[in-house]
């Protein structure tokens, strides 16, 4: 037994690993750990790094990027920790890298905030052109100012 943990299987380092989260970080942990768990089909001080390579491939063909990110920093939190209170003797989560993802924030604003805008334009030229934007009346009133 080690100092740090007494746990000597799988579920209970992932109960330890989890008993500090919050509620809705311990339902999707604990999802992505079980789904790891069922890909790669043997304990965690078995894991290899090819079955972690593989493992993210596999995510890649079936996620979106940011999931699969989400996921893969899932598990190399998991592993961390494993080695942190000794568990694990490597942490074989350090040899992968996370996926990069395109933060599409900025896109989202910008785009958001056109809409508020062209939004805006409409209302302003409704309401010049007394609400009725479409109609041939608008249009002519627009025209003879």
């Amino acid at each position: 037994m080690n100092p740090i943990t007494h746990a000597t299987s799988d579920p209970e380092i992932f109960l330890i690993w989890l008993r500090d989260k919050s509620t809705t970080t311990q339902v999707s942990y604990r999802s992505t750990a079980s789904q790891f768990v069922d890909f790669i089909g043997k304990p965690l001080a078995d894991v290899t790094l090819e079955d972690l390579q593989l493992w993210v491939r596999r995510l890649q063909l079936t996620f979106s990027p940011s999931t699969v990110a989400n996921k893969v920093l899932t598990i190399k939190s998991l592993f961390s920790f494993c080695v942190k209170v000794g568990y694990l003797q490597v942490n074989i989560g350090s040899f992968i890298k996370c996926p990069k993802v395109k933060d599409k924030l900025a896109e989202r604003v910008l785009s958001w905030t056109l809409d508020k805008e062209k939004t805006g334009l409409r209302n302003i030229y409704a309401n010049y052109v007394g609400g009725d934007i479409d109609s041939v009346s608008a249009r002519k009133k627009l025209r003879n100012g």
